[in-house]
């Protein structure tokens, strides 16, 4: 063994001698890893980090000669960023002349790798809009009597999610991760707080986590490795920006999706959360600039797994108020690691909440991540925004199949930063009003399965008929009606039966700048679901939309969406929404600059799924 520990540190120093990357199977301070992490660079294409892998190993095997033997058989060089604790789960850096999928594939051949993936960019779901009268009067999504809300104008009477007070106490057995840029834990409206020598400390009454193992000293007071996972001081949850125990917010984005799920009430400040007794963990991952990555999102997941087995006692959710475009399979080399967090904390009987995204696109023909796992995991929501008229909010992502239910995500009044309140727009702020619903749920039936939790805010939304087709459930989330388990809506199965039907486009050139509509009927048909052989989007600027006879559309697909597409290279149907009656209009765009080079743009119908 010592004689390989001196080959390595002999092939290093050689490295080193060249000026060249060195190897390291090392983990640097936190704050070197910081730092290396703030300086990464990512493709803006495809979100993902240009110089990161991330790489599950067999058990037991020695980093250090690992990263060497890569370097010597392969010519990849690994540097250690990060790991993720307790599971041979790791980030590198790598160089290589290689790309990404050349250098997975040359890893995959080594019998020490499971599971080869990419880092991946991740940002918020949400954008913000200040306002200077925080009162209960502004928080249309609970109380709509059709007031004016800030910087907007009337809302509809009733289009808001029936809230009750009486009904809402919540408790603070059930604790909400709030996995973002962190939590303003001392915000005058989510704690109660006093200054003991000479430090703030947070009183019994607040609706912030606080773990009862865990004491700010610099150590890892309550490291008990038969109960889980340790981490240093994490009294209020965890940085991993930093690498430290203080999920304090500096971006204000989390504390508002925290505002949203538990502010205090009764206390003559701000505003009221959905639960008046909730305990808040900040789980830090996001940066200061509402940015972050996969690699710190999946430590957050597993993290949040830990301390819920840590205390088996306790309800525990996730709310997910961020994501990303771009996900690793197209390539059908690099695994998914985020998913395989997610699974493993449906394993653990976390319910997750995430937003949709903000694109006004269909998640049916976009990847949108977290959120399009919700078809795949128990106890995951999809979530969309809707507005103060009961309408799909207009830059809200959608579509049946993908995305689960509604909720108010337009002006939500919340807590932000240095006391203060604010008005912010987002399927973002959506989310946290049903991972909010999904804690009074459990507040009242801890003993429901999380998907239980899930099936009872799906089937108790109110039915609007504007958002059928547009999420599975076609409807807005409805706080007493999941309270009271008042069955609302039966979530229909889409069309099954299936025929074939064959039918080409016109193939359209850029450059002829052409607007194309076919019309499809089937006579007694009252759902109709349209199933594409292909689909060919040319330009980012070119778009299709598929809509019935009240011209909602149910999927609106661009290039853009289709060039980063996931699911085109999966075994799967590339099909629409289902298509309310016995008629769909398939409008076909091309709006790319003229060009010599344009290509064409069309599609082939390969047959219908009718009801």
């Amino acid at each position: 063994m010592m004689k390989n520990q001196w080959i390595v540190i002999g092939l290093v120093a050689a490295l080193s001698a060249c000026h060249g990357p060195v190897p390291s199977g090392q983990l640097p301070s936190n704050e070197v890893r910081a730092e290396r992490m703030s300086k990464a660079k990512f493709d803006e294409s495809t979100k993902r980090f240009t110089d990161q892998i991330q790489l599950q190993l067999q058990p037991g095997v020695s980093l250090d000669e690992f990263v060497i033997d890569m370097a010597n058989e392969h010519g990849v060089v690994l540097s250690l960023l990060d790991r993720v604790p307790n599971r041979e789960i790791y980030l590198f850096e790598y160089h290589s002349k290689a790309d990404i999928s050349s250098v997975a594939e040359k890893l995959r051949t080594d019998q020490r790798v499971r599971r080869v993936g990419a880092n991946y960019r991740i940002e918020v779901e949400g954008f913000s809009l200040q306002s200077t009268d925080p009162l209960q009067r502004d928080q249309w999504a609970l109380f709509n009597r059709g007031q004016d809300i800030p910087r907007a104008l009337a809302g509809r009477i009733g289009a808001d999610i029936d809230f009750d007070l009486e009904m809402t106490q919540g408790s603070h057995e059930v604790v909400v991760a709030v996995v973002d840029t962190g939590i303003d834990y001392y915000h005058e409206d989510l704690a109660i707080t006093e200054i003991r020598d000479g430090r703030r400390v947070i009183l019994p009454g607040s609706n912030i986590w606080t773990n009862p193992d865990e004491r700010k000293d610099g150590t890892n007071t309550d490291n008990n490795r038969s109960r889980g996972v340790s981490f240093v001081d994490d009294l209020h949850g965890y940085n991993f920006v930093h690498g430290n125990g203080d999920p304090m917010d500096d971006h204000g984005h989390g504390t508002h999706v925290a505002g949203v799920i538990g502010a205090l009430r009764d206390n003559m400040k701000g505003i009221i959360g959905m639960n008046a007794q909730v305990s808040l963990m900040g789980v830090k991952f996001l940066s200061a600039h509402g940015g972050g990555s996969s690699w710190g999102a999946e430590q957050s997941i597993y993290y949040v797994v830990d301390m819920a087995k840590r205390f088996p006692e306790k309800r525990w959710i996730m709310n997910h108020s961020w994501g990303s475009s771009s996900r690793g399979t197209e390539e059908g080399v690099l695994d998914d690691f985020l998913f395989l967090a997610f699974e493993e904390s449906a394993e653990a009987g976390i319910f997750n909440a995430a937003a949709a995204g903000n694109s006004a696109e269909s998640n049916r023909f976009s990847g949108s991540f977290p959120s399009n796992y919700s078809r795949d995991l128990p106890g995951f929501v999809s979530v969309a925004a809707s507005n103060h008229l009961d309408q799909l909010a207009e830059f809200s992502s959608y579509g049946y199949g993908m995305v689960d239910v509604a909720a108010p995500g337009v002006l939500i009044q919340s807590t932000v930063l240095n006391n203060g309140y604010a008005a912010w727009s987002g399927t973002s702020m959506a989310t946290p009003h049903v991972a909010g619903l999904a804690a009074l749920i459990w507040a009242q039936e801890p003993h429901l399965s999380a998907e239980a939790v899930k099936h009872r805010i799906l089937t108790t939304a109110d039915d609007l008929p504007q958002l059928e087709g547009l999420v599975t459930s076609g409807g807005r989330i409805n706080v007493r009606r999941a309270l009271e388990n008042d069955f609302t809506v039966r979530l229909f199965d889409p069309p099954s039966v299936e025929v074939p039907y064959s039918r080409v486009s016109p193939p359209l050139k850029a450059n002829l700048d052409n607007d194309f509509v076919m019309e499809i009927e089937y006579p007694g048909a009252s759902q109709i679901q349209v199933c594409f052989k292909s689909i060919f989007l040319e330009d980012p600027f070119d778009w299709l939309q598929i809509y019935g006879r009240d011209f909602v559309v149910r999927d609106l697909i661009t290039g853009r969406a289709l060039a980063r597409q996931w699911r085109r290279h999966r075994d799967e149907d590339l099909c629409s929404a289902p298509i309310p009656g016995d008629k769909v209009h398939i409008r076909l765009f091309t709006g790319a600059v003229p060009s010599d080079q344009a290509g064409f743009t069309g599609f082939e119908i390969e047959r219908l799924k009718v009801q």
